[in-house]
Protein backbone atom coordinates (compact mmCIF):
# COMPACT_ATOMS: atom_id res chain seq x y z
CA UNK A 1 0.00 0.00 0.00
CA UNK A 2 2.78 2.52 0.71
CA UNK A 3 4.17 1.99 -2.96
CA UNK A 4 0.66 2.49 -4.12
CA UNK A 5 0.17 6.04 -2.34
CA UNK A 6 3.65 7.23 -3.20
CA UNK A 7 2.73 6.60 -6.76
CA UNK A 8 -0.35 8.21 -6.31
CA UNK A 9 1.35 11.40 -4.36
CA UNK A 10 0.30 10.73 -0.86
CA UNK A 11 1.65 12.65 1.68
CA UNK A 12 0.91 10.40 4.07
CA UNK A 13 2.12 7.10 2.68
CA UNK A 14 4.12 5.05 5.08
CA UNK A 15 5.07 1.45 5.83
CA UNK A 16 1.82 -0.52 7.00
CA UNK A 17 4.17 -2.60 9.25
CA UNK A 18 1.76 -6.03 8.61
CA UNK A 19 2.45 -7.11 5.23
CA UNK A 20 5.22 -9.33 3.81
CA UNK A 21 6.92 -6.08 2.31
CA UNK A 22 6.80 -4.45 5.65
CA UNK A 23 7.81 -7.31 8.08
CA UNK A 24 10.12 -8.88 5.38
CA UNK A 25 8.07 -12.45 6.56
CA UNK A 26 7.72 -14.40 3.17
CA UNK A 27 6.18 -17.11 2.38
CA UNK A 28 8.50 -20.39 2.88
CA UNK A 29 8.04 -23.94 1.73
CA UNK A 30 6.76 -24.91 4.88
CA UNK A 31 4.76 -27.73 3.66
CA UNK A 32 4.35 -31.85 3.14
CA UNK A 33 5.50 -33.27 -0.21
CA UNK A 34 2.57 -34.72 -0.78
CA UNK A 35 0.60 -32.04 -0.54
CA UNK A 36 3.06 -30.56 -3.60
CA UNK A 37 2.46 -33.50 -5.17
CA UNK A 38 -1.06 -33.49 -4.96
CA UNK A 39 -1.52 -29.76 -5.81
CA UNK A 40 0.74 -31.01 -8.90
CA UNK A 41 -1.58 -33.67 -10.07
CA UNK A 42 -4.80 -31.54 -9.24
CA UNK A 43 -3.27 -29.09 -11.86
CA UNK A 44 -2.53 -31.47 -14.38
CA UNK A 45 -5.80 -32.43 -14.87
CA UNK A 46 -7.22 -28.65 -15.75
CA UNK A 47 -9.66 -28.50 -18.57
CA UNK A 48 -9.00 -26.21 -21.12
CA UNK A 49 -10.48 -25.63 -23.68
CA UNK A 50 -10.81 -22.99 -26.60
CA UNK A 51 -12.94 -22.11 -29.32
CA UNK A 52 -11.43 -22.11 -32.93
CA UNK A 53 -12.05 -19.13 -35.25
CA UNK A 54 -15.16 -18.92 -37.04
CA UNK A 55 -14.00 -16.26 -39.27
CA UNK A 56 -11.50 -16.48 -42.34
CA UNK A 57 -8.30 -14.47 -41.26
CA UNK A 58 -6.97 -12.03 -43.80
CA UNK A 59 -3.65 -12.65 -45.31
CA UNK A 60 -2.61 -14.46 -48.62
CA UNK A 61 -2.60 -18.00 -47.31
CA UNK A 62 -6.28 -16.97 -47.48
CA UNK A 63 -7.03 -14.87 -50.05
CA UNK A 64 -10.67 -15.10 -51.81
CA UNK A 65 -12.16 -16.19 -48.45
CA UNK A 66 -13.83 -13.75 -46.66
CA UNK A 67 -16.61 -13.62 -43.78
CA UNK A 68 -17.95 -16.66 -41.48
CA UNK A 69 -15.99 -19.95 -42.08
CA UNK A 70 -18.84 -22.38 -43.02
CA UNK A 71 -19.57 -24.95 -40.35
CA UNK A 72 -19.07 -28.08 -41.99
CA UNK A 73 -15.13 -26.68 -42.41
CA UNK A 74 -14.87 -24.95 -38.71
CA UNK A 75 -12.57 -27.29 -36.44
CA UNK A 76 -14.06 -28.68 -33.45
CA UNK A 77 -13.63 -27.24 -30.28
CA UNK A 78 -9.89 -27.71 -28.76
CA UNK A 79 -8.45 -28.90 -25.41
CA UNK A 80 -5.17 -27.21 -24.03
CA UNK A 81 -3.38 -29.04 -21.33
CA UNK A 82 -1.88 -25.97 -19.81
CA UNK A 83 -1.43 -21.96 -19.78
CA UNK A 84 2.13 -20.88 -20.78
CA UNK A 85 3.79 -21.14 -17.22
CA UNK A 86 1.81 -21.89 -14.58
CA UNK A 87 2.29 -24.84 -12.00
CA UNK A 88 2.53 -28.39 -13.36
CA UNK A 89 2.54 -28.73 -17.11
CA UNK A 90 3.11 -25.05 -18.00
CA UNK A 91 6.10 -25.11 -16.10
CA UNK A 92 7.32 -28.61 -18.51
CA UNK A 93 5.75 -26.25 -21.53
CA UNK A 94 8.13 -23.17 -20.77
CA UNK A 95 11.40 -25.20 -19.85
CA UNK A 96 10.78 -27.24 -22.70
CA UNK A 97 10.10 -23.81 -25.09
CA UNK A 98 13.46 -22.93 -24.10
CA UNK A 99 15.62 -25.90 -24.49
CA UNK A 100 14.00 -27.53 -27.35
CA UNK A 101 13.15 -30.44 -25.64
CA UNK A 102 10.00 -31.58 -24.05
CA UNK A 103 9.66 -33.91 -21.87
CA UNK A 104 7.58 -37.53 -22.85
CA UNK A 105 5.00 -36.83 -20.47
CA UNK A 106 4.21 -33.75 -22.88
CA UNK A 107 3.63 -36.12 -25.34
CA UNK A 108 1.58 -38.91 -23.61
CA UNK A 109 -0.83 -36.70 -21.50
CA UNK A 110 -4.19 -36.07 -22.21
CA UNK A 111 -6.37 -32.80 -21.31
CA UNK A 112 -9.43 -33.87 -19.42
Amino acid sequence: MQFLAEELSDPEAAPCGKCANCTGDRVGAAYAADLAEEAARFLECLSLSFDLKKQWPQGSMFEGKRGRIAMELRGREGRALCKWGDAGFGVLVRDGKRDGRFPDRLVTARPT
